[in-house]
């Protein structure tokens, strides 16, 4: 990059990411839409970062409001229940992997769903950039649906180790 005179602020990504989790406190990860529009997602208690910029993402995509929950709560309840219960995992936030599930069960009878559902192929060799390392399942699904992600050099929290 240095021999190129690049820097990573040279991504758009990059910078919306990082002003946006300076403005809410919060990890963040930013998407490049085809059209150059920049979609986020920040950690919340319900789910991750990467999973938020993916659901915005392809929400945006199919042209339905932000304010619209694709999710039932009683699934969320149930994915979180069954790690906790079965599993012995603390509470945590639920990553990429789980929310593509969620949506998935909740597509076979939300028709906003499906369609939020079917715009996951146009996500291939999208730019994204996350404030911190993303959990391990965040990073596959990202891979799995060819997207391109950066990270900072840094961890969420203050554990070296992700749960999984």
């Amino acid at each position: 990059m240095d021999e190129m005179g690049l820097t990573p602020q040279d991504r758009p990504v990059v910078e919306k990411a990082s002003s946006k989790a300076k403005e809410s406190i919060s990890e963040v990860v930013a998407i490049e839409l085809p059209n150059g529009k920049m979609i986020t997602g920040k950690q919340s208690k319900t789910m991750t970062a990467g999973a938020a910029c993916l659901l915005n993402a392809i929400k945006e995509l199919a042209g339905i409001q932000k304010d619209l929950h694709l999710l039932p709560p009683v699934i969320l309840e149930s994915i979180t229940k069954l790690s906790q219960d079965v599993f012995h995992q603390q509470r945590r936030s639920l990553d990429s992997k789980e929310v593509l599930i969620a949506l998935s069960m909740s597509a076979v009878t939300n028709p906003s769903a499906e369609a939020a559902k079917n715009q996951l192929v146009f996500l291939r060799n999208l730019q994204a950039h996350s404030t911190v390392i993303l959990q391990k399942a965040d990073e596959e699904i990202y891979r799995d649906l060819g997207i391109t992600i950066t990270s900072e050099p840094s961890f969420a929290g203050n554990s070296f180790y992700y749960s999984h």
